[in-house]
């Protein structure tokens, strides 16, 4: 006999997600608020805040043709379906540990027969994002560092001794995607059926890893260009390639740390604040900065995601019942 219904599961598993956010935010923006903060006069630029909230549906269209795209080789998918599953992944990610959460909530918009192909081009799209955000935050934290006094003559040679082998490594494997199941197979996980599902990728196209990366390096330059806007709405000047590398040594940090769900908020502000107060930019100004970018690209479409989450039934496209 069964204990619950397929609705009943639906809805408590929509509920306790809706939960699990609010109380994320919860946490996140009460830590925020122990944080006295003070707009300067002079940043309401409006004409700066504009683009930002213009170019916010771009960055995560541009997410979702990649995220298609890949899709494409197994079953056909729309392009408001591929958004709406993006979305529904930054909802889920909003409370998990390294925005784990993504690859759970894009699942959600694709049939239970595909929810592997899924898993591996979330995380395809993935490995090319983060690909061009350490490639260039890399190169950015060497210029960063050297126009700033803080780079010296032990530090610059270990830094791209240390960028040079992880763009080796990483981008061979980018390029080779297939070579995961091997490295399974030879570490002798080939007996664990699910693991060999998700490592089994199947050899990619060169092509269509370029377009990946190309359309990579176009996001990564929109959320930029969104985030110097708004860095220049709250009054921080403008200081040409020394402003922009410190945007993106920013954006290596952030990527290359896993940030807690419940201090996501307040510990992209202190990176921030950490590379900032290199250049005596007011704390403030960047705080405000860091926390309303995060609510303009990340928490405005999660809750939007959580709102599409709604119209799908979940233990189904989970394949737990037809």
């Amino acid at each position: 006999m069964k204990i619950l219904s397929p609705y009943l599961i639906n809805r408590f598993i929509k509920i306790a997600i809706g939960i699990a956010i609010a109380v994320a935010l919860y946490f996140q923006w009460s830590l925020r608020s122990a944080v006295s903060l003070e707009v300067p006069s002079d940043s309401k630029q409006i004409l700066y805040g504009i683009p930002v909230i213009m170019l916010l549906p771009l960055n995560w269209y541009i997410e979702s043709v990649k995220w298609r795209w890949l899709m494409s080789d197994h079953t056909e998918m729309t392009t408001w379906r591929a958004l709406k599953s993006i979305l529904a992944g930054l909802s889920l990610g909003i409370f998990t540990p390294a925005r784990v959460g993504e690859y759970g909530g894009r699942i959600l918009f694709v049939p239970a027969a595909y929810n592997v192909a899924a898993l591996q081009s979330t995380f395809l799209c993935s490995i090319a994002q983060n690909l061009v955000s350490f490639t260039l935050g890399f190169v950015a934290l060497m210029y960063f560092l050297n126009h700033s006094g803080l780079q010296t003559e032990i530090l610059s040679p270990v830094l791209l001794l240390l960028a040079l082998g992880f763009w080796t490594v990483v981008y061979l494997f980018y390029f080779n995607i297939q070579w995961i199941d091997k490295i399974r197979i030879n570490f002798r996980l080939d007996h664990i059926k699910w693991l060999g599902r998700i490592c089994a990728f199947r050899e990619i196209k060169m092509s269509r890893l370029m377009g990946l990366l190309a359309l990579s390096y176009i996001r990564y330059m929109v959320y930029t260009t969104q985030y110097v806007l708004v860095l220049l709405f709250f009054g921080v000047p403008f200081d040409g390639l020394l402003f922009i590398s410190a945007v993106a040594t920013i954006f290596l940090i952030q990527g290359s740390i896993p940030i807690p769900p419940f201090v996501g908020i307040i510990a992209r502000g202190e990176i921030a604040l950490l590379i900032w107060s290199q250049l005596d930019i007011s704390a403030p100004a960047v705080l405000l900065s860091s926390y309303t970018i995060w609510i303009i690209n990340i928490l405005i479409p999660a809750i939007i995601g959580y709102f599409l989450i709604w119209s799908v039934n979940i233990p189904k496209t989970l394949g737990m019942h037809k």
